[in-house]
């Protein structure tokens, strides 16, 4: 029940961060940043995602992936950090690469909360 429970939580917090990134998107028609770059508020499609340099891409991941495993920690008092113990997010870029392979007309936020829930067994 309890898991049940947190994983909508996870779910609906993953959908309200998808959704207020896609309507921030949709709202600004100017950028200041130069074409190409990534935003920490952006949500790349999967068509996008393989032009993304590994340090945007890190930046990117971990804007996305620490608030989403703070959630599932904070529901689930006695779950491990396993996101904090990894040794770097290459693993994450891996999957999205992956799940964007699988899903080309995905986007990238998509993969990194798969990601997210199968390295913490919600999956």
């Amino acid at each position: 029940m309890i898991e049940t429970v947190t994983l909508r939580l996870y779910r609906a917090f993953g959908l309200a961060l998808l959704m207020s990134t896609a309507a921030a998107s949709a709202q600004s028609q100017v950028s200041l940043r130069a074409p190409g770059d990534t935003s920490l508020h952006g949500n790349p499609s999967c068509a996008r995602w393989p032009q993304i340099d590994a340090a945007q891409r890190e930046t990117w991941m971990r804007a996305i992936l620490v608030p989403l495993n703070f959630t599932f920690l904070t529901a689930n008092k006695q779950a491990p950090d396993r996101l904090g113990a990894l040794p770097g997010l290459q693993s994450g870029a891996s999957f999205i690469d992956a799940y964007c392979k699988t899903a080309p007309n995905g986007i990238a936020a998509a993969g990194a909360i798969q990601f997210l829930e199968q390295l913490n067994g919600s999956r």
